[in-house]
């Protein structure tokens, strides 16, 4: 049988209460608090957050805050969006 998080990933009907995705949503509510009171000066403070918050990120990705997300170990970045968002600022999306 999968599990909460599997069946959450594969897009099905998931209970959000489950201790393993409570546990993994309260650590990135803490990251992304601690990363949004971070200051201009503190560049690498944010890069040491982001490097926890998006394990599967490349060394230098920048996000400028606020930033929210649910979980962290999900939340993977896509480097041809960024790069779009770069050449477009005012998109959202592809």
């Amino acid at each position: 049988m999968a599990t909460e998080k599997e069946k959450m990933i594969a897009g099905e009907m998931y209970v959000p209460l489950d201790p393993v995705l409570t546990e993994e949503r309260q650590k990135a509510r803490l990251l992304f608090k601690a990363l949004n009171k971070t200051g201009d000066d503190e560049k690498d403070k944010r890069q040491e957050i982001l490097s926890q918050l998006l394990p599967n990120s490349q060394p230098d990705l920048w996000i400028e805050p606020p930033f929210y997300c649910d979980y962290d170990s999900l939340s993977e970045p896509n480097p041809q969006e960024s790069s779009l968002r770069q050449q477009h600022p005012w998109r959202s999306g592809p």
